[in-house]
This record gives structure tokens, C-alpha cells and sequence, in this order.
């Protein structure tokens, strides 16, 4: 849109060029524009042809190419300064997202993750030593042991009269390799593939993963030692195998994916297996 002041400034240093074209050439989303038939009619000489070339600005997305492949290393691109009124909320990036969604009528899509300077809470889990029975005098050639035990924990234990053996009944608890459980999503909402796949990953890494409220597909039984069974109001799928066959059953009372209206699917998701 002409109204839109491009994002990026493509400069270039005319002193330096020597027109060699090749920038015309690498350009793939049509930035540097060679007008040939104006440099013939001009009838000036070949090396007056770098000004008869013309730099479309605003379709520059900063790959660089030309950049690299300039000979004389005569093109710069620069981040040109936000040119909005400052507000908290409708910052340069939104503004820019509602015109790219207006011009494309598509869904704003970002490859390998987040776009957005959002915390990576990966990147950030630690483990407090102070919490592990037996640390690693060296840590770096020995392993630490992360075992985790969910489930309801006696106040005291008590023995019998010979103190030989254990009176008090240890409530069943749920072994985790690792203190990292994998959240319940349904599988009509992010598919069954992707269901194999998170349970897979939970067997191998000796953790859980939650089934979410759209119940367990049968594909998935012969992992259900480390999958947590929920029921959730809708109660959909849940029978009393499914119940029997969970690792563990948790009885969800609130939504926080959706706070107030509970689980919703698109219409596009309910496929007959998924009915």
C-alpha cells in the first residue's frame, strides 16, 4: 500500500556502483528494477546504467541477498524508525500485522515458533540441588536423578512392634523419570498423530501425558501407563474402560484454554472418527 511507509531503507552508495546489474538479477521479490528501455532511449553509455535503476522500497523484506552479492559491496539495508504515534498497545508490530492481514486476507502464520519476544520457559527450567536426595559431587561427568512421585503422601509412617515392618498403606503414586509432565490437550483438537506422538514421547522419557477431554483413542492403550485420563463436563468418550485404563484419572472442575465457555472445536475438526 502506498500509504504505508516501508519498513526497510535500501541504500545505496551511487558513487560506489558501478551498474553491473547483478543486484536486478539476485532480487527475488523485485526491489532493484532495471528500466532498460529508458537507458536506451537516454543514449548514454553503459556506465551511466546504474542510474536508470530503480529501488522499490517497499517490497524489500531485508533477505540481504543483494546485499552479498554486490561486487562492490555497495547496498546497504536499514530498519527505518517507526513512523506511528507511540502507544503501549497498538504498537508498530500490531499496525503492521493488521496491514499485512488486510492486503493478504490470510491467517498470520510464523515458522518455527513464536515470532513475539514472549519467555521461552524451556530455556529457563532449572533444578534447585538443594532438592535432590543424593546430588552429583560432579555434575558434569555424573547423572542426577530427577525421579519424581506424584500422589497422596502419608504425615508419618508407622511400623509394627518389631519395627521390621511397614504398618502404615503408601497410597498408589505416579513415578515421573523427569519432574516434567506434558499438559492435556483433546486429540480431536490437535489430531491423533500428534496424540501418538506426545505419548511416545512420555513412555521414552518416563513421564505423563493428559488425554485432554475428548477421551483416548484405542491406538494409544497399549500406552496408557503413562497417560492420565480426564473427565471434564462434556464427559465426552469416557466409559468405564477408559477410566480403567489411564495411569490416572483427573476430574477437570475449570477450563483455562478457554476460561468460561469450556472446550470448543471448529466445525472443520469434527471428522466422523472424531463424532
Amino acid at each position: 500500500m502506498a500509504s504505508f511507509p516501508p519498513k526497510f531503507k535500501v541504500d545505496v552508495d551511487i558513487d560506489r556502483c558501478t551498474g553491473c546489474l547483478k543486484c536486478t538479477l539476485e532480487c527475488p521479490f523485485g526491489v532493484h528494477i532495471y528500466d532498460k528501455e529508458a537507458f536506451k532511449a537516454s543514449g548514454k553509455g553503459k556506465e551511466e546504467r546504474k542510474h536508470f535503476i530503480v529501488r522499490h522500497q517497499e517490497n524489500c523484506v531485508a533477505c540481504q541477498r543483494c546485499v552479498f552479492t554486490c561486487p562492490v559491496r555497495c547496498i546497504q539495508i536499514e530498519v527505518r524508525p517507526p513512523t506511528y504515534n507511540p502507544h503501549p498497545v497498538w504498537t508498530e508490530g500490531v499496525r503492521r500485522d493488521i496491514r499485512t492481514q488486510s492486503e493478504t486476507g490470510a491467517v498470520l502464520l510464523a515458522a518455527m515458533g513464536n515470532e513475539q519476544p514472549y519467555v521461552s520457559y524451556f530455556d529457563r527450567l532449572v533444578i534447585d540441588a538443594c532438592q535432590v536426595t543424593n546430588p552429583s559431587i560432579d555434575p558434569l561427568r555424573e547423572p542426577m536423578e530427577l525421579r519424581t512421585y506424584i500422589g497422596r503422601k502419608p504425615e508419618k509412617l508407622e511400623f509394627e512392634p518389631d519395627g521390621k515392618k511397614l504398618k502404615t498403606r503408601i497410597a498408589k503414586n505416579l513415578r515421573l523419570e523427569t519432574p516434567i509432565m506434558i499438559a492435556h490437550m483433546s486429540y480431536g483438537a490437535i489430531s491423533l498423530n500428534a496424540h501418538k506422538a506426545l505419548a511416545a514421547g512420555a513412555a521414552e522419557q518416563g513421564t505423563f501425558m493428559g488425554t485432554g477431554e475428548g477421551g483416548l483413542h484405542r491406538d494409544l492403550y497399549h500406552l496408557a501407563d503413562h497417560i492420565i485420563v480426564q473427565v471434564a463436563s462434556g464427559r465426552f468418550a469416557v466409559h468405564e474402560e477408559y477410566l480403567k485404563t489411564g495411569a490416572a484419572v483427573e476430574i477437570k472442575i475449570g477450563q483455562g484454554a478457554k476460561p468460561g465457555i469450556g472446550g470448543h472445536l471448529p466445525g472443520r475438526k469434527i471428522t466422523e472418527p472424531i463424532s
